[in-house]
């Protein structure tokens, strides 16, 4: 037994041999503890060696010995159960010739203590062979036997259920001609434990076969068996439901033609556990399929039945959601026309789970596409509802705000003349979560709309409301300075008219501008220095003023060039304007290739959707008066905002954090995937810095993400391979996050490896290289360091 479990061949003939020479007759019957006994071990499914049953079988032929080949272990199995759950054929011929050979008849209906028998086992999913089912079908044929075809296992699973879920029609077709040929009438309508019958296994995912259904509806038809198709397993899908979700239009008419046929009405408005019905399902994201609705729905007419499209789900979603979610405007229309010819009123105001309406969910989706919006309006005028236009969503946004935001002109008009029309007073000062409103959302950089702008206050004009244009959002940001940074002359003329016009004073932060102020064009100095005389503009300078110097400049100029030598002003302007284009195009230029650089550190995975990616630069100044962190001030990219922190032990080892704002915001199943590259720069020198790139999951409880030991202090002082320039120089550097968001995760096994490879890949590529380090100095006092507004150092732009 040993050596059979030991799987050692040579070690039983060995035993064999021995055993013969000295005239000893090996007990080959002899059972162990647990039932077990030699040819039952061979069998098993960890030995499975035909050689050894061969040989179990000789010796036994060869001292007159009959084989115990139906005897069974505590388990209640057999040495032919064993054979066909390891799908050896070679070992079950070996059995079925040894017993045909020794007049014994196997026990081929035996079951063993989970309710498995032969047929049955090799209809399941790990053996799945028609070969043994043919054999076992043979072999019951030849000696008289009736198999128990209808029989089930502990889990309710007869044969023909199992060769239906592993999707094998030849054992199905075995099995039914096994069936009609010895007059037995196959349990097509039983259940297994979890509710399941042969048309409802046909019909789910895994297999999703319209052959077996066919197969199976002609045998009910051929044996007077009335299918029930109506039934559900025990979470409450039923045949139709299944096909719909699998979006199997040909079983899906196959059921409806039964039906039909047999004067079976469908149930479909039948739900589930979770509330989901047919025309829900169709509806829904992963089947969205506008045919099987309309298959539904002429169902439905042609049998009478009224459908409940203005139910939900337990999610507290409708159909007419998900045809807005899912941007199907042939499925939107199928709708209200069913709903229109049944005198179905829809629930037009509904919201979503999340608190977002149904008008604001098409603008959403509709990506402007001003048909949805139109469809949506034309029914509420029709059946005299009010839309609440001016509800806000979970975050404080209203349509009105999110059109604006997207830069959804189109449906920014329909809403205008919708208000209009049913004199609904639009709030067009509200403020979301964030203090944004619609106007500051018309000065983002993605948006930068004068036009919204003018539409904006010829609105508020016709309804006498005072647009506050000196608001700002918790950031500190106003119309003015994000138009003002968006380099818009456009708008800032209509804030600055409009503030005349309405004795508005309005606040001009520099610090707020960033980067964009050495790129404000003269226009808008001249705007700037006129509406300061006219005393409508408070400006704050901030230290070390380019404004003020930009201002001065504008009136020095101004001052001293006369009529006659204005000749020579615009030469010189434009001669100024040609140095400040270069100057512009250089610095671009190797902005744009310091950017691929970090973007080839990222190394994506197949099953990333990359969103948007961008970058942002933050210009460190007095770091040796860092005492221990300082954050950077909050910064957006790609609508998402940010803070970067950085931290100085004592050991000097520099740490970076960078914690996305909105993370804190988001439910507990909600993130923002991300791979972060930070880094850190020569503030004119492009060649040297550090760069190193790490991937999270920013969510509610983990809202940042933190690269510990990126450098320490005196690496920064070493002199780059081109021996001239180091990291750090005039006690400063700059310090850079690129980010890549994305809109899935990675999956997760893979991102161990993932993870690995990055570090590997961020190690090979980092371009920062260090010489006389023995002249570093030891690192200074840290107190604290000057924030910089990000002049000259940052770029917005998306990529």
């Amino acid at each position: 037994m040993n050596s059979i479990c030991s799987n050692n061949v040579e070690t039983i003939k060995l035993i064999m041999n021995y055993a013969n020479k000295h005239n000893i007759t090996l007990d080959i019957n002899a059972r162990d503890e647990d039932e077990w006994f030699p040819i039952f071990s061979a069998t098993n499914i960890d030995i499975n060696n035909s050689e050894i049953v061969k040989l179990l079988m000789d010796y036994a032929n060869d001292h007159n010995i009959i084989l115990n080949i139906n005897e069974k272990n505590n388990k209640e199995k057999s040495p032919l159960m064993n054979s066909i759950s390891s799908n050896n054929i070679e070992i079950i011929k070996l059995i079925i010739d040894y017993a045909n050979r020794h007049n014994i008849t196997l026990d081929i209906n035996a079951k063993d203590e989970n309710g498995w028998f032969p047929i049955l086992s090799a209809s399941q999913k790990k053996v799945n062979n028609s070969e043994i089912v043919k054999l076992l079908i043979d072999y019951a044929d030849d000696h008289n036997i009736i198999l128990n075809i209808n029989e089930k296992n502990i889990n309710g699973f007869s044969v023909l259920m199992d060769s239906i879920c592993n999707n094998n029609i030849k054992i199905i077709k075995l099995i039914i001609d096994y069936a009609n040929k010895h007059n037995i009438t196959l349990d097509i309508n039983a259940k297994n434990k979890d509710g399941f019958f042969p048309i409802l296994l046909a019909s789910q995912k895994n297999v999703n076969n319209s052959e077996i259904v066919k197969l199976l509806i002609d045998y009910a038809d051929d044996h007077n068996i009335i299918l029930n198709i109506n039934e559900k397993n025990n979470n409450g899908f039923s045949v139709l439901m299944n096909s719909i979700c699998n979006k199997s239009i040909k079983i899906i008419k196959l059921i409806m033609d039964y039906a039909n046929k047999h004067n079976i009405t469908l149930d479909i408005n039948a739900k589930s556990k979770d509330g989901w019905f047919p025309i829900l399902l169709a509806s829904q994201k992963i089947v969205n399929n506008s045919e099987i609705v309309k298959l539904l729905i002429d169902y439905a007419d042609d049998h009478n039945i009224i459908l409940n499209i203005n139910e939900k789900n337990k999610n507290g979603l409708s159909m007419f959601f998900f045809s807005i979610n899912n941007n199907n405007i042939k499925i939107f229309k199928l709708i209200i026309d069913y709903a229109n010819k049944h005198n179905i009123i829809l629930n037009i105001n509904d919201k979503n789970k999340i608190g977002n309406s149904l008008i604001y969910q098409a603008i959403i989706e509709s990506d402007d596409n001003s048909e949805f919006v139109k469809l949506f309006i034309d029914y509420a005028n029709k059946h005299n509802i009010i839309l609440n236009i001016n509800e806000k969503c979970n975050k404080g946004w209203t349509p009105l705000s999110f059109t604006i935001s997207n830069n959804y002109i189109e449906n920014f008009k329909l809403i205008m003349d919708y208000a209009n029309k049913q004199n609904i007073i639009l709030d067009i000062n509200v403020k979301s979560e964030d203090g944004w409103f619609p106007i500051l959302y018309a000065s983002k950089k993605n948006v930068n709309n004068s036009e919204f702008v003018k539409l904006l206050m010829d609105y508020a004009d016709d309804h006498n409301i005072i647009l506050k244009i000196n608001e700002k959002n918790k950031n500190g940001a106003s119309p003015l300075i994000l138009f003002i940074s968006n380099n818009n002359v456009e708008a800032v003329k209509l804030l600055f008219d409009y503030a005349n016009k309405y004795n508005i004073i309005l606040d001009l932060k520099e610090n707020q501008i960033g980067n964009s102020i050495n790129y404000i064009n003269n226009e808008i100095i001249e705007l700037i220095i006129q509406n300061k005389s006219y005393r409508i503009l408070n400006i704050e300078f901030s230290k070390n003023s380019i404004l003020f110097k930009k201002l001065g400049c504008y009136y020095e100029k101004s001052n001293k060039m006369a009529d006659n030598k204005r000749i020579i002003k615009k030469e010189f302007l434009k001669l100024k304007k040609e140095k400040n284009k270069l100057e512009n195009e250089l610095y671009e230029m190797k902005i744009s290739q310091f950017k691929e650089k970090l973007r080839n550190l990222i190394k994506n995975v197949e099953n990333n959707e990359i969103i948007e990616e961008d970058y942002y630069e933050w210009k460190i100044e007095n770091f040796s008066n860092i005492q221990n962190h300082k954050s950077s001030p909050e910064f957006e990219i790609l609508n998402h905002k940010w803070k970067i922190e950085i931290n100085v032990c004592k050991e000097g080892i520099i740490n970076f954090k960078l914690k996305s704002m909105d993370a804190l915001y988001l439910s507990a199943n909600k993130f923002i995937y991300a791979n972060c590259v930070f880094t850190i720069r020569n503030n004119n020198d492009f060649s040297c810095y550090k760069a190193s790139c790490s991937y999270h999951k920013f969510g509610k409880n983990e809202p940042e993400i933190v690269l510990n030991d990126f450098i320490n202090y005196k690496n920064l002082k070493i002199k780059h391979e081109n021996g001239i320039t180091s990291l750090l120089e005039n006690d400063s550097f700059i310090n850079g996050i690129y980010i890549r968001i994305y809109r899935n995760d990675i999956n997760e096994e893979r991102l161990p490896t993932y993870m690995e490879s990055i570090s590997i890949q961020q190690t090979t590529q980092n371009q920062y290289q260090y010489q006389n380090q023995n002249n570093v100095t030891s690192q200074p006092p840290l107190n604290n360091y000057s924030q910089f507004p990000t002049n000259n150092y940052t770029n917005n732009n998306n990529i």
